[in-house]
This record gives structure tokens, sequence and C-alpha cells, in this order.
């Protein structure tokens, strides 16, 4: 898992969210998308397990290197 800056600025006006997504296999390949929602319903149906799982990994590798 990699942390990059993401690009907040959204393409259209009436848009109120952006996701983005990347994956890279062990063997080589990669890709990313990028989408934006107009509303956050349309973004929770479609990636709100995903979004859970992620802040869970991302929370979990924080307090791993948090000093104590």
């Amino acid at each position: 898992m990699k942390g990059e800056k993401m690009d907040a600025e959204l393409k259209s006006a009436d848009s109120v969210a952006k996701v983005a997504i990347a994956c890279a296999e062990p063997r080589g390949g990669a890709w990313m998308s990028e989408s934006e929602f107009k509303s956050v319903g349309d973004v929770e149906s479609l990636y709100g397990a995903v979004i859970t799982e992620a802040m869970q990994i991302g929370d979990a590798a924080a307090a791993a290197a948090t000093p104590r």
C-alpha cells in the first residue's frame, strides 16, 4: 500500500467527491481509475466497504508507526 497526495480538484462543478483506486500486481501489472460522483450516497453505495477497509488499514499502519 502506498500513500500519495491526491489531486482534490474536481473536473465537474456539480461533483461532490472523487474516488481514485490504484492496483499493482506482483507480476508487474498495474492500473488506476478515477471517478467523480454527484452525491455522497453514490460513493457509499459503490465504494463504502472499500473505503472503510482502507481507512482501517491506514489507521492500523499509523498506530504501528507511532513511537510508544
